[in-house]
């Protein structure tokens, strides 16, 4: 594990990794969380390779009136298999004016994102989603996951999802952008084949606000058939 949390006033420490190689696995964890009103630290990851599996997990949360962190990672190839990246706040009390918002989750990568029976989450009880931008070269491919940027209860709005590869593969799987009060965030997609299974769920809506967009720009488009054939 590489902990820089707190769990008093202050703020999460600042982690900056490179590697050539990573892999986190069997509940191993970076985290700059904080439990109180600190904010959470930034993560930035640099490496060639980036593996998280097995409830390996990469954290910059907040569970008071503190903000989300920032997570950056770029890398040639990133895999994360039953495991989690977030950036959430949790807080249960209190208001919007004194609950901190969800950080932001940026992984760039020149290869692929493989995302299986896992989550990406920039969520918030009451403060305002984070955003979540997910680009890569050849393929986004998403299996049993979910990618999420909710506000459940408040009138701030949800953040922003971006995704841009060539490829766009959806199984299975959830891409939110809700709000509760406050308005549904935006889901922005460009890419030259987008494939989505009928069990998958894009929304970006809001129980009491303004839904958000969702825009899919691509040439090649299939939200009903199967998904055979596709680059493996």
């Amino acid at each position: 594990c590489i902990l820089a949390s707190s769990a008093g006033s202050g703020n999460g420490g600042e982690l900056n990794i490179t590697s050539g190689d990573l892999n986190i696995t069997n509940q191993s964890k970076i985290d700059t969380s904080t439990t109180s009103s600190g904010n959470a630290g930034k993560v930035s990851i640099n490496t060639n390779t980036l593996a998280l599996n097995t409830l390996g997990k990469i954290t910059s949360s907040t569970t008071s009136s503190g903000n989300g962190g920032q997570l950056s990672i770029a890398a040639s190839q990133f895999t994360i298999n039953n495991a989690s990246i977030s950036a959430n706040t949790s807080s249960s009390t209190g208001t919007a004016s004194n609950s901190g918002e969800a950080g932001t989750i940026n992984v760039n990568t020149s290869n692929f994102i493989r995302i299986k029976n896992s989550q990406i989450n920039t969520d918030s009880t009451i403060g305002g989603g984070g955003n979540i931008t997910l680009n890569t070269i050849k393929r986004f491919h998403i299996t049993n996951g979910k990618v999420t940027t909710e506000v459940q209860n408040g009138a701030l709005n949800a953040g922003n999802i971006n995704i841009d590869p060539e490829f766009v593969v959806i199984e299975n799987s959830t891409l939110n952008a809700n709000a509760f009060g406050g308005n549904g965030g935006n889901i922005n997609i460009i890419a030259q084949h987008y494939f989505e299974d009928p069990n998958s769920n894009v929304t970006a809506s809001s129980a009491k606000g303004i839904d958000g967009v969702i825009e899919i720009e691509a040439p090649d488009i299939d939200v009903s058939s199967g998904l055979l054939g596709l680059p493996k």
